[in-house]
């Protein structure tokens, strides 16, 4: 249990460093009950290994067929949005996953309604070389009061403070801070608020930027 909890959150390891960390352990599981944890663990794994898994999964184990064909359809959709970066580039709102219940929304490429603190946005991200990468925010905020935020991915966490705009249409680079990614690979990158305004939005976002460091 311990294994399959640690080894599926966001951390240094990459996507298919944890699959090929839990893996093994569907074969070595004792009982159902640790086969479910497994699976439960290696259906939140976002590689092509894992998809595959379940494929062969739903033919070995017909009671299973189901849930593993719709688990590996999951995964599979979830990779059509990984952004590859080669030494750095761009992640548009347009290939990120955000807060499904609550006011988030997309809007005009822009993704708006920064409300509360449980609002969360994030990016499948495939870094092709381990290094140091300067993040940077492209938003709008037009309240009295700047919120601030976090970014989570590798293993880490850099806060960000929102920057007023003249409008809501006038967008700004904000630095964020610095990434230090220890392998390539894919990597789950998470945005969410830290301190709200009390008069709005955290901001309008368009998306980030990534440029790797000498």
């Amino acid at each position: 249990m311990t294994v399959t909890q640690n080894a599926s959150q966001t951390g240094e390891l990459s996507q298919k460093a944890i699959f090929d960390l839990i893996r093994p352990l569907y074969d070595q599981a004792k009982d159902q009950r640790e086969k479910d944890q497994v699976l439960a663990a290696l259906s939140r794994s976002v590689t092509e290994d894992a998809a595959v898994f379940f494929d062969e999964l739903a033919i070995s184990e017909p009671k299973q067929k189901r849930n593993s064909e719709a688990i590996s359809a999951r995964i599979r959709d979830q990779m059509k949005k990984v952004v590859k970066l080669e030494g750095g580039g761009e992640l548009p709102v347009s290939a990120a996953e955000f807060q499904p219940s609550g006011g988030m929304s997309l809007t005009d490429g822009t993704l708006v309604n920064w409300l509360s603190p449980s609002d969360w946005c994030s990016w499948w991200v495939e870094f092709d070389a381990a290094g140091t990468y300067e993040i940077s925010a492209s938003q709008a905020c037009t309240t009295q009061t700047a919120g601030t935020f976090e970014i989570l991915a590798a293993g880490q966490k850099v806060e960000g403070k929102a920057r007023k705009t003249k409008g809501p249409k006038e967008f700004a680079d904000v630095k964020v801070g610095t990434l230090k990614v220890s392998q390539p690979g894919l990597f789950k990158l998470v945005l969410r608020p830290l301190e709200l305004p009390e008069d709005g939005s955290l901001f309008r976002l368009k998306g980030l930027s990534l440029s790797k460091g000498g």
